[in-house]
């Protein structure tokens, strides 16, 4: 029975940071740590039963905004892609300085960022989070991490070829729900969602 299996499934949501200054087109990474954008936000805090979350200030103050409970648990497996020296840069920039690393994506590879990580090393972060999770006991999990993170969470478990995963859109606070049922994981979104999510793909 579907409504069973739901009504004992582990519900996982995953969420983009809140937008921070320097989320302004360039590349936005590990190295650099700047604070989510003071205002007013309008979001109904969630009861969560456990919050994991980046070590990144962004990250650990959206917590803050999504839930009173002020308990969180780091794990660095949800940090965002290591841009390396690609840090700061813009895509003009990028395009001006290693256009060989351009060339690898056109052909549909999956280079590392000079000194940095691929999507692939992302992967095994994800993986490696995702088993953690998996035997967490806890029911109703809220998951705060970044924006290549997600595109390969997404990519991966949508089966979307990797070299389309830039092309995926995962906009700031959005909440994505993911059920863990008999030790699998599945995503559990609406239509609307996924229109967003993957408006730049068709």
């Amino acid at each position: 029975n579907i409504v069973n299996l739901e009504k004992n499934s582990k519900k996982i949501i995953f969420i983009r940071h809140a937008k921070t200054l320097k989320n302004d087109g360039s590349f936005l990474g590990q190295s650099r740590n700047p604070k989510i954008i003071k205002k007013k936000y309008n979001i109904k805090k969630i009861s969560f039963s456990k919050i994991y979350t980046s070590p990144l200030i962004r990250c650990i103050e959206t917590a803050n905004i999504l839930s009173s409970k002020k308990e969180y648990f780091v794990d660095k497996n949800l940090l965002e892609i290591n841009y390396g020296e690609l840090e700061g840069m813009n895509i003009y920039e990028l395009n001006q300085k290693y256009p060989k690393l351009i060339q690898k994506w056109s052909k549909g590879q999956d280079p590392k960022f000079p000194k940095g990580e691929s999507q692939k090393d992302v992967l095994k972060r994800i993986k490696m989070f995702i088993n953690k999770i998996k035997k967490d006991k806890s029911k109703n999990i809220c998951v705060i991490s970044h924006n290549v993170f997600l595109r390969c969470l997404i990519g991966e478990y949508f089966q979307i070829p990797k070299q389309k995963w830039y092309k995926i859109n995962i906009p700031h606070l959005m909440k994505l729900e993911f059920v863990v049922i008999k030790n699998n994981i599945y995503p559990n979104m609406d239509r609307k969602k996924f229109k967003i999510i993957f408006s730049n793909l068709y």
